[in-house]
């Protein structure tokens, strides 16, 4: 089920890598960013979390697993994180950072790897691990978080779609449509996630906003 379940939310996100990438950009018309500001602030506000994050740690290395289109990769790169790993499984979504971020600054190493994150065998640890809008489309998020805290010597920040009364039921119908799993999370859902992996610590913050995503950071 597990395997089945990843490929269908590989092939969800192979077919939408521009809708996506609409999301985070100007690509779209004036009623389509104002309906972002109005029902995604969650994204803008989970990136402006990690950022700060990033600035106060100032890691040596970062890991992105599901970079997406790149604008946190763009961000890794500015704030001259020295080791950035860029992972995602879809290839259309890693061509999409790479024009994004072009060539990076002096000092700054990224690799780019196309790969579902727990097939992927590393060789490294990272300083801190990411995974924004992932969650959301993991079955099994004990399994996947335990891999990210085994990769990670300090932080993993991670993102969390919240329930809602009204807002949960209609994401289900979208995503039955398009044919791609979809999970969704509470406090409590959470906390016992970070106790089963083993973390020292969390911190779990509830975005508000249409979607009020969770923002965690875990100490590893």
């Amino acid at each position: 089920m597990q395997k089945e379940n990843a490929a269908k939310v590989r092939r969800y996100f192979e077919r939408s890598h521009e809708l996506f990438n609409s999301i985070y950009t100007s690509e779209k018309s004036a009623p389509g960013r104002w309906l972002d500001r109005l029902l995604r602030p969650d994204i803008e506000q989970r990136f402006l979390l990690t950022l700060k994050e990033i600035q106060k740690v100032r890691p040596e290395s970062v890991i992105d697993v599901g970079v997406g289109p790149g604008q946190y990769l763009k961000a890794y790169a500015e704030l001259k994180v020295p080791e950035i790993t860029a992972l995602d499984f879809s290839a259309p979504m890693i061509e999409l950072a790479k024009k994004l971020v072009g060539t990076p600054p002096d000092g700054v190493k990224i690799s780019y790897i196309v790969n579902d994150f727990m097939a992927q065998e590393f060789e490294q640890t990272f300083t801190i691990s990411v995974a924004m809008g992932v969650f959301d489309y993991i079955a099994d998020p004990g399994t996947f978080l335990t891999k990210m805290k085994s990769l990670t010597s300090k932080y993993v920040l991670a993102s969390f779609p919240s329930i809602s009364i009204w807002r949960t039921p209609i994401r289900k119908l979208r995503y039955i449509y398009k044919r791609c799993p979809v999970y969704f999370y509470n406090h409590g859902r959470i906390e016992a996630l970070a106790k089963s992996c083993g973390f020292k610590a969390w911190q779990i913050i509830k975005i508000r906003g249409s979607g009020m995503d969770f923002w965690v950071q875990f100490e590893c």
